[in-house]
């Protein structure tokens, strides 16, 4: 029978309090807030935006003025200008 412990820690590393499918664990390890899905308020979650190698914390990842969820939904690169 496992100790209080360790059910606390197994359930720390499985935790996703803002349900974007990146554990609370990994978000707190890529310094992105656990509980809020959407970090830097671009309509990208976290876990996206890992994916498609844009910045957490940035609207705009490229600073073309085009927010990076705008772009990935028409099909731009948000890591390129323009």
């Amino acid at each position: 029978v496992p100790d209080l412990v360790d059910v606390v820690r197994a359930h720390a590393l499985i935790a996703d309090c803002d349900v974007d499918g990146a554990s609370d664990a990994e978000e707190i390890a890529s310094d992105t807030a656990a509980c809020d899905p959407d970090w830097d308020g671009d309509q990208l979650s976290d876990p996206d935006e890992a994916r498609c190698g844009t910045s957490a914390y940035a609207y705009d990842s490229d600073g073309d003025e085009v927010s990076d969820a705008d772009e990935v939904a028409v099909g731009r690169s948000p890591t390129v200008f323009g």
